[in-house]
């Protein structure tokens, strides 16, 4: 198995099976080399193996005494985990094969038998089977695409139209479970165990539909989940005219890595049955799980890692060098464990804008590109009734590095000259304090810490999170800042998560977020649904949208689960071995290491978080 870098073509995409890897690395070699994407890179994959080596230097500290005790306290915690396995539910993750350029063959015919890509130049969103063949796959820049594949057909976006078919294609699984959650435009989870209880009472008229559009001919599908699962394929790809695959499995997780085993066009299930699962699971390899980018990667190989089942037989040096969190998610993987639960954020927790253009400096023509884009930002939290109280600036320059600036404002606003005057004022700021940044390539506006316009609010506005923010804190956070305030490694820790683009916890993560291609499950509702009444939780500050049974029984939920959550927390928090290793390990530390300063950032200084070409062959988002 080769050895993860940054720069190698990353083939755990379906329909990039057998590729001749050697060749096709070095031609992306060819073709990067000397740019300043490869010097970058370069730094990137340096940086990272620094990282690594001060976790090996660790490593070489602990005693096979210490490891022992580590894998005993990790078999404990496995076996506490396994009991909250639940084997009862019936879950379906439908992907979308390769949709955008589906899209794109269904209406153009003659792109059907031709390797093409969706995207541009600058970066590619998907690519056709035919084209990753050759190497080309989402998240991939366009030039390096062209020199994989010199006969590649690149067709620009057109989100319009797939949102069309999106739409189509969401209302159809709701069909089979109203709370489905959908990943972006082209996949979705559902589940099905209430569905199946239902269906046993089905006509079978109800489960017959037509063998093709506008066919007289008929097919009836059964009772059973695979039969289900079909049904739902077929029936998406009357609506639209294009494919789905699928996984069956008893949690989200499972059935994620299910659906990518018989694309395009097939489905899988595997079988509620703890062995099974485990054998599933383990014999994986670790880019196949969603979680696991490259940054992940390539200290689990430093470890010798290379499947799941080398995680569960490395489990005590992972308890011992790993965060928590990151300990946490790896186990859960190698348990086979999984989310069971479809959660629904209430509503945006951001909205703003970016683009990618040809590098430039010119300032006039970059303020005006801000100025356009927090136009953009603007109208759409007037159009969704919200208010904002903190504006982000993002840029990448063509050396691929990231900056990204921050600023509270004095109130809450929708207005765009407020909005746009900060974003302004956060690029003026770049540009000014230091003369030799280099031309930018992209830039974003986003605002956050949003709530709904008063006016909108029900009777219970009482219930809105009152601001507690107070004039020296407004003046304290009224300055160009970057964010990063956490301590040092939890900073390292959030590097390497937003690096691989995954949070390593439960995957799904359903967010009203405003990327291109991200659609909200409520899409194809009714406007009158998207015009109910909103407030927010007084427990969990959420803004709710919704009527006021709805969000009684949401406040009630957060009332009866706040407790139980806060209790879980604290106890797991003084009982927990993690939490007991850790400071014993602390201990020892501090008596042989003086305590370090965290040193203050300079606003001039480049940020240490760099991900410019963080969406460069392993971008999750893209299909």
């Amino acid at each position: 198995m080769s050895r993860t870098t940054f720069l190698n073509v990353d083939d755990t995409k379906a329909g990039m099976e057998d590729l001749d890897k050697e060749k096709i690395n070095k031609l992306i070699q060819d073709a990067s080399k000397n740019s300043k994407f490869f010097k970058q890179q370069q730094r990137r994959e340096e940086d990272n193996r620094r990282r690594i080596e001060v976790k090996l230097s660790k490593i070489k500290s602990f005693t096979p005494f210490q490891i022992e005790q580590a894998e005993k306290s990790v078999d404990r915690y496995l076996a506490q985990l396994d009991k909250t396995r639940d084997l009862s539910r019936t879950f379906c993750h439908i992907d979308m094969d390769a949709f955008y350029a589906a899209v794109e063959m269904r209406d153009n015919p003659a792109l059907q038998h031709i390797p093409m890509a969706v995207g541009g130049e600058g970066m590619l969103s998907t690519s056709n089977y035919l084209a990753r063949q050759f190497g080309v796959r989402a998240a991939m820049p366009g030039f390096i695409a062209r020199h994989l594949c010199p006969n590649l057909v690149i067709v620009p976006c057109d989100f319009e139209k797939y949102r069309a078919d999106s739409v189509k294609v969401m209302k159809t699984i709701s069909e089979y479970d109203e709370n489905y959650g959908s990943c972006g435009l082209d996949e979705a989870f559902a589940d099905l165990t209430n569905h199946l209880q239902i269906r046993t009472n089905f006509s079978e008229q109800q489960r017959t539909f037509p063998k093709e559009e506008n066919s007289i001919e008929t097919i009836t599908f059964g009772m059973t989940a695979e039969q289900v699962v079909q049904e739902m394929r077929h029936r998406i790809h009357l609506a639209t005219r294009l494919t789905a695959s699928a996984g069956i499995a008893c949690n989200m997780r499972l059935a994620k890595l299910c659906s990518d085993i018989n694309k395009p066009n097939g489905q899988y299930q595997l079988e509620s049955n703890v062995n099974v699962i485990l054998n599933f699971i383990r014999n994986m390899p670790i880019r196949k799980i969603k979680g696991i980018g490259k940054v992940t990667a390539l200290h689990l190989e430093s470890l010798e890692i290379q499947t799941v089942n080398d995680i569960y037989l490395k489990r005590g040096i992972l308890k011992l060098i790993e965060y928590p969190t990151t300990f946490d998610f790896l186990m859960r993987v190698s348990n086979g464990c999984g989310s069971t639960t479809i959660e629904h954020d209430d509503l945006k927790k951001s909205v703003g804008h970016e683009t990618t253009f040809n590098s430039t400096s010119d300032s006039s023509q970059l303020i005006s590109l801000c100025r356009d884009l927090a136009k953009q930002t603007v109208d759409e939290l007037v159009s969704h009734r919200l208010l904002c109280k903190r504006v982000t600036l993002k840029i990448k320059t063509v050396n691929f590095e990231n900056l990204t600036r921050s600023k509270t404002l004095s109130s809450y606003t929708d207005s765009l000259n407020v909005i746009a005057d900060k974003a302004v004022a956060l690029l003026k700021y770049e540009l000014d304090q230091d003369i030799e940044l280099p031309a930018l390539r992209l830039m974003g506006v986003r605002v956050a810490d949003l709530k709904m316009k008063s006016s909108d609010l029900p009777i219970l506005q009482f219930f809105s999170k009152k601001s507690t923010t107070t004039t020296i804190n407004e003046h304290v956070h009224d300055v160009i800042e970057d964010i990063d305030h956490v301590d040092e490694d939890e900073e390292e820790e959030e590097e390497e998560r937003e690096e691989d683009e995954n949070e390593n916890g439960e995957f799904l993560s359903i967010e009203n977020s405003n990327l291109e291609g991200c659609d909200s499950k409520l899409t194809h509702q009714d406007d009158e649904d998207s015009n109910s009444s909103t407030t927010a939780c007084p427990v969990c500050q959420k803004l709710l949208l919704g009527d006021n049974e709805k969000i009684n029984k949401h406040i009630d939920l957060c009332l009866n689960g706040e407790m139980v959550r806060t209790t879980i927390k604290e106890e797991d928090r003084r009982t927990s071995p993690q939490t007991k290793m850790n400071k014993r390990i602390q201990l020892t530390q501090s008596k042989s290491t003086p305590p370090k300063k965290r040193q203050k950032r300079k606003s001039n200084a480049t940020p240490q978080q760099t991900h410019g070409i963080d969406n460069y062959f392993f971008k999750t988002e893209f299909k």
